[in-house]
């Protein structure tokens, strides 16, 4: 296996693995037998029917599918061992022409975490609740001492406009996913449509794809952020 390492920007590797022929045919006589022993074909016990008859019936196509799948299995994790990647996301694979005669080329993009620099957050959140203090004794017109209560929400955009990095799209958009399934999948229990949402909302999928993508933004920056700081306290 040979492997090159390409960055790119927004935290994001490619990979990209040749695979040597002889590793490949194996991958290839794997999923042929493994198809053999599991093929139903008259007149055949289980396992006794000739490798073509079942590469007949079977088909090309779901033998290469089976074979390119043995082989990613073995090398992308090796890839990764070898140039010390520990990714974030999912790969999004591209191979090549599948020939299982011949190395097999394939690449794979992934996200990594993201280089971050946190600002002076500690001023920060006090600045935040020095002004939501002078809010609070507006309110109660100094006749008391207000109490102060600082959200989640607070403490996390507060981190957030301190804090520089960026993000794979990759991530952001395996988050947005995520998070837009989960919302239909709840929907769907309670027997509301995407299309009665929409309107109800006055939204096209557009702009709720556009304001999930920035929910997924903050979660997976205050995720990071949040892990960041428990290692500068700990050091």
């Amino acid at each position: 296996m040979k492997t090159q390492v390409e960055k790119l920007p927004k935290s994001t590797i490619k990979i990209n693995v040749v695979v040597e022929a002889d590793a490949v045919k194996k991958a290839y006589d794997r999923a042929l037998d493994n198809a053999v022993k599991t093929a139903t074909i008259e007149g055949f016990r289980p396992g006794t029917a000739p490798k073509d008859m079942v590469r007949k019936k079977v088909g090309e196509s779901k033998l290469y599918e089976d074979a390119i799948d043995d082989v990613l299995r073995t090398y992308y994790p090796q890839a990764l061992k070898e140039n010390s990647i520990s990714p974030v996301s999912n790969p999004k694979v591209e191979i090549k022409d599948f020939d299982p005669e011949k190395d097999l080329e394939f690449t794979a993009t992934v996200a990594i975490r993201p280089e971050i620099k946190i600002g002076d957050y500690k001023k920060a959140l006090k600045e935040k609740f020095d002004e939501k203090y002078n809010e609070a004794k507006k309110e109660s017109g100094d006749k008391e001492e207000p109490h102060v209560h600082m959200n989640t929400n607070d403490v996390l955009d507060t981190l957030l406009k301190v804090t520089e990095m960026e993000v794979s799209e990759l991530i952001l958009e395996e988050e947005t996913d995520r998070l837009l399934s989960r919302f239909l999948d709840q929907a769907q229990k309670i027997g509301l449509s995407i299309e009665q949402y929409l309107k109800s909302q006055n939204k096209t999928g557009e702009q709720m794809r556009q304001e999930y993508e920035k929910l997924a933004e903050n979660n997976i920056k205050a995720e990071f952020v949040l892990s960041e700081l428990i290692k500068m306290e700990k050091n």
